[in-house]
C-alpha cells in the first residue's frame, strides 16, 4: 500500500494498493488492485482502530483532514472493499464484501513529510 497525503505542487492526496508477488501464482505482482483514482465500481471503507472514515479520499475536505490526524495515532488500518455480487435468492446485484486488508501502523511522523503527488 502506498499513501500520499501532504502533496507538493498541484497533486492531490491518494492511495494505491497493488497485488504482491506472493498473491496467487505470482502473476499478479505489481498489478493495481485498487486506488484513489480507479475503484472499478467498488465502494471502499477505511477503518482506523475499528472506527470508520468511509472513503476520505473521495470526500476530501474535513473528512480527509480528520482521517490524516487519526492515522498518525492509529495502530491498525483496515481497508475494506465492497463490490456488487449477484444474489440468486433476490435475483439482483447486492453489495458484498470483496476483501478486507489490515495494515499495522507505525512511524506516523512520516506522514507529515511533503511528497510529489504527480499531476
Amino acid at each position: 500500500m502506498s499513501l500520499w497525503l501532504n502533496c507538493t505542487g498541484t497533486g492531490k492526496p491518494g492511495f494505491l494498493i497493488e497485488y504482491s508477488d506472493s498473491y496467487g501464482n505470482g502473476d499478479y505482482g505489481g498489478i493495481d488492485f485498487i486506488s484513489s483514482n480507479v475503484k472499478n465500481g467498488n465502494r471502499i471503507q477505511f477503518l482506523l482502530d475499528a472506527k470508520s472514515y468511509g472513503d476520505p479520499f473521495a470526500k476530501g475536505g474535513d473528512q480527509l483532514a480528520a482521517f490524516k490526524v487519526a492515522l498518525k495515532k492509529a495502530h491498525k488500518l483496515t481497508l475494506s472493499v465492497y463490490g456488487a455480487a449477484f444474489n440468486p435468492e433476490t435475483g439482483k446485484d447486492e453489495e458484498k464484501l470483496n476483501r478486507s486488508i489490515e495494515f499495522k501502523l507505525a512511524h506516523g511522523e512520516l506522514l507529515d513529510r511533503p511528497v510529489n503527488c504527480g499531476k
